[in-house]
């Protein structure tokens, strides 16, 4: 008997000039049990090819794994037996290309490309191992300790780069995979708090199956005192590229990751990632620097000295190709109330300040008819017209506590459902993720 079971939620406090007509179906397509470990911001869980979709996760056994959804039927596969326990690093993403292949890159702090591909398209039960070997148990040491010379050169992978952290994947709508990641762009000398981390683009091209870096085929954002962190990727009408990432201090022993001020930046890309511009249409050189690059959010107001935003972002484009960036303010005390934010680009008055979101919201979208989504951990999905102000919830689940949600950013694109997963970190129970798709109703405005 299928777990799939559907829910018919009719909004009737929902005007029509938000949200058409009503009618949304909320369907919840199952639930798996995982790890503790398996927090994390930056990676892309879930993809989807025809009628099927996927979802990735380190499940309870600290291994990493693969479920499929066909006809209602899920069905599992174990692609790493032995996972890092490694909260914010070592969770998986998957992207499904134009042919139906699965791409799943997985297990990595600072190591090599942990990555594998299906051996068949839309199937799960066998795969191709096309990431570099770092023995039995691929990122069971902090980098400090398992450090090899062989991680100091473009590495052995399918994909370019080596000492890999926080890889996203999306698609493009020819089924062209894009991938961002940090990685070491300068490891020639020094330890590991002396490397110059750098930020990486690569393309996997469908047609002809292989993976190239965008641009030049240099390293994509590359600063003498900055890192680029949580690079990310949507594609919005026409195609046009949007990339957001923070800016932060390259890693010392002394201040790890926070103490000091960082920035939000913003790039794009209208051509499939050969050339980049800022947001007012200037060009952008590789690899992309501190000073050159398009800052949309700064460090602001009182403790001016501490760090402004977390190392995460997310961005949306409208219709008209206008980008939105959604910023994280780490505390009130900085000078910007807690809570996320976006920041929208004018032609005439370039960077606008930063609109608070509902609840905290962690993804932003914005469909085919201008219509805005922000979706936030509790799980509620608000909406907002193109032309309104006001933001109306759909509730879809408030039950066992506050949930790490991911949206599969390609399907959305496709076919205006927003399907999610939501990971439950109540403590002293077992975190459990569930998987769900919103049907919304045809929209009068994009018929």
């Amino acid at each position: 008997m299928s777990i799939q079971r559907t829910l018919f939620f009719i909004l009737l406090f929902f005007p029509a000039t938000h949200f058409g007509q009503s009618g949304i179906q909320i369907i919840f397509e199952g639930q798996f049990d995982v790890h503790p470990s398996n927090e994390a911001l930056f990676n892309s869980p879930l993809a989807s090819f025809g009628n099927q979709f996927y979802v990735t996760f380190v499940n309870s056994k600290l291994q990493t794994e693969v479920a499929r959804k066909k006809d209602g039927e899920w069905q599992r596969t174990i692609i790493e037996k032995k996972t890092r326990d490694n909260r914010w690093h070592n969770q998986p993403s998957i992207a499904a290309d134009g042919e139906g292949y699965l791409h799943l890159v997985y297990n990595m702090h600072s190591t090599p490309w942990q990555y594998s591909v299906t051996r068949f398209p839309e199937e799960i039960s066998t795969w191709r191992f096309r990431g570099q070997y770092v023995g039995k148990n691929p990122g069971d040491s902090m980098p400090e300790t398992a450090y090899k010379k062989t991680w100091l050169t473009d590495g052995t992978a399918a994909i370019p780069g080596n000492q890999i952290t926080y890889p996203f994947m999306t698609c493009d709508s020819q089924g062209n995979i894009f991938l961002a990641y940090r990685e070491c762009g300068r490891c020639e000398t020094g330890n590991y708090y002396h490397r110059k981390w750098s930020g990486g683009i690569s393309k996997y091209t469908v047609n002809n199956g292989r993976w190239q870096r965008v641009g030049n085929g240099t390293i994509w954002a590359q600063d003498e005192k900055f890192v680029p962190l949580g690079i990310f990727i949507s594609f919005g009408p026409k195609q046009r590229m949007h990339i957001s990432w923070v800016w932060n201090a390259h890693y010392k022993p002394e201040n790890r990751h926070a103490g000091l001020p960082n920035w939000v930046a913003y790039a794009r890309s209208d051509d499939g990632g050969t050339t980049f511009k800022r947001a007012d249409g200037s060009a952008l050189s590789l690899p992309i620097t501190f000073e050159e690059s398009d800052k949309c959010a700064s460090p602001a107001g009182p403790g001016k000295g501490k760090s402004t935003f977390w190392g995460y972002t997310r961005n949306t484009g409208s219709p008209d190709g206008k980008p939105y960036v959604l910023i994280m303010p780490r505390a009130q005390r900085q000078g910007r109330k807690a809570g996320n934010s976006i920041v929208s680009y004018r032609d005439d008055t370039g960077w606008q300040e930063p609109q608070h979101l509902p609840a905290n919201a962690a993804h932003i979208l914005i469909d085919d008819a201008g219509n805005f989504y922000a979706v936030s951990s509790e799980i509620r999905i608000y909406r907002r017209a193109a032309a309104g102000k006001k933001w109306k919830p759909l509730i879809v689940d408030l039950k066992g506590g506050p949930k790490l949600v991911n949206i599969d950013f390609a399907h959305f694109r496709e076919t205006g459902e927003i399907r999610l997963s939501g990971m439950t970190k109540r403590p002293g129970s077992q975190p459990i993720l569930k998987i769900w798709t919103i049907r919304f109703p045809p929209n009068p405005k994009s018929q």
